[in-house]
């Protein structure tokens, strides 16, 4: 049997549908057909028919594992290092349930993986959506130079990616799965550990539309949770204050206010909550001018939306 390359790491909850159309087009992968890679499964307990679904490839196909949690995490994250576990690949690299590679990307991210197989550098895949959309790998020396590129899309599970062998050695790797930070934590404390990371920044995956997705607060994961991890190595003199600066600045105005303006202005189907949301933003922004002017923006969105209505 061929030596597996690469894992697929699939966690999923009650998206039996998008989930055999992600399916569906994986197992007509050259690189599938050829066993360079399996796909592992964690269902986290799915109330739907996750696993009859599951089954109809497990039947057919050897490279297909399939695990079905006794019990619900509870967390989201809480199901990414389980289904890590059962990877038996060179590379870990994280999907989400709803992404579907394009037409031969996979087989290069595969011959990427393999071109880094011998000096193991931490490798992150940003699909394109970092602000920077011409250069197609970006090679980061430093972990101040990784936060620069990488930005908030390090929270993002179909950006993750690691050697199994990181995955197995890391101390503690579990300690930010009930902040909803696992992936980015990692990332983070491989890099300051000396590691040198190169951003794969092509797009390489396109996304099903999702009818519901939410579940937790989004100004707590991200203001507080996200911008939190860095504070160790704020500390450590390993971000520096301008980086830091410029991080903020970046997740309030390309995420935090359009999030914002979706969830209190848009008729929107996402059920993130809000809750508190102005203390925690004044928790990490008080001293910074872009959370006043957000506010005052915020504030007249949603006054002239109220006067179309009227």
């Amino acid at each position: 049997m061929p030596e597996k390359i690469l894992s697929i790491c699939i966690p999923t909850y009650n998206r039996a549908d998008i989930l055999d159309k992600t399916l569906s087009t994986l197992v007509s992968e050259p690189s599938f057909i050829a066993e360079k890679i399996e796909i592992c499964i964690s269902d986290n307990a799915s109330t739907d028919n996750t696993g009859e679904v599951v089954k109809q490839y497990t039947d057919k196909y050897s490279n297909i594992i399939y695990n079905r949690n006794i019990k619900n995490t509870e967390i989201i994250d809480g199901n990414f290092p389980i289904v890590g576990e059962i990877a038996s690949g060179t590379f870990i690299k994280f999907l989400n349930d709803y992404a579907s590679f394009k037409p031969g990307e996979l087989d290069k991210i595969i011959e990427f993986i393999e071109t880094n197989r011998k000096e193991r550098p931490v490798l992150f895949f940003s699909n394109n959506n970092l602000r920077n959309k011409t250069t197609e790998v970006i090679h980061c020396d430093t972990l101040d130079q990784f936060v620069q590129e990488a930005s908030y899309f390090i929270t993002w599970v179909l950006a993750a990616g690691m050697w199994r062998d990181d995955f197995r050695s890391i101390n503690d790797r579990d300690r930010s799965v009930v902040k909803f930070m696992w992936c980015p934590d990692n990332y983070l404390r491989l890099i300051s550990a000396g590691r040198k990371a190169i951003i794969y920044n092509r797009q390489f995956c396109v996304l099903q539309t999702l009818k519901s997705k939410g579940g937790y607060n989004i100004f707590q994961v991200f203001v507080i949770n996200y911008l939190g991890l860095y504070d160790e190595y704020r500390a450590k003199k390993q971000i520096s204050g301008v980086t830091m600066f410029n991080e903020k600045t970046k997740l309030f105005l390309y995420f935090l206010i359009p999030w914002t303006l979706n969830l209190q202005i848009t008729n929107s189907f996402y059920s993130f909550s809000k809750q508190g949301a102005f203390k925690l933003l004044f928790k990490k922004y008080w001293s910074h001018p872009i959370l006043y002017i957000g506010v005052v923006y915020l504030f007249f969105r949603t006054l002239l939306k109220k006067i179309k209505h009227l």
